[in-house]
């Protein structure tokens, strides 16, 4: 069965041709940074090897609607639903394939330190990041272990932008240490 799936070309061109170690998706309601992450969850879980997801929501409580929710649909939408199982305790999504999407609160001390006592994680997915800090950002960094080294990836989607936040000051206010492309008006990409 062929199935033709459609990616945002910006977000194919930037994160799916090209591994970068932290991808940073910011935009408004709608643009569809979540959604396209809920693809990529399920592309990944789906093709690759050892490979397991830490979804982290700047919760307390009720982890699942939303994102848990989106990842399902859109592996209803592939069409490959009948090769994943969920979960609601622990939050949960597995492929047949023993892949999976662990899903986390990060905004207690002690929702931190279970997630530092997770094992394998290959990537790892901040939804709703604006008020990450540096020690969060480089704790998670360091948690990514599992999987292949080329899927190692940290994936931070937020917003707005908080402009005191690490996210701004690190990523957007900077001067970059090296530029690999830029955009046409001259700002680096």
């Amino acid at each position: 069965m062929d199935r033709t799936i459609e990616i945002l070309p910006a977000f194919y061109d930037y994160l799916i041709a090209k591994q970068y170690p932290v991808n940073v998706l910011v935009g408004g309601r709608a643009s569809g940074k979540s959604y396209f992450m809920e693809q990529l969850a399920v592309i990944k879980t789906h093709n690759s090897e050892g490979y397991s997801l830490l979804v982290i929501e700047d919760i307390e409580t009720n982890i699942g609607a939303g994102v848990k929710d989106g990842i399902e649909k859109r592996a209803e939408g592939f069409g490959l639903d009948v090769l994943y199982s969920s979960t609601k305790v622990p939050p949960e999504i597995r492929h047949i394939n023993g892949n999976k999407v662990l899903f986390k609160g990060y905004r207690t001390d002690d929702q931190q330190k279970q997630v530092k006592s997770l094992n394998e994680i290959t990537a790892a997915w901040y939804e709703e990041a604006e008020n990450i800090t540096y020690n969060q950002f480089k704790a998670l960094r360091m948690q990514l272990r599992g999987g292949s080294k080329e899927d190692r990836q940290l994936f931070l989607t937020l917003n707005p932008v908080n402009q005191r936040g690490f996210i701004n000051q690190y990523f957007f206010q900077r001067t970059p240490d090296r530029v690999y492309e830029y955009f046409p008006d001259g700002r680096p990409k």
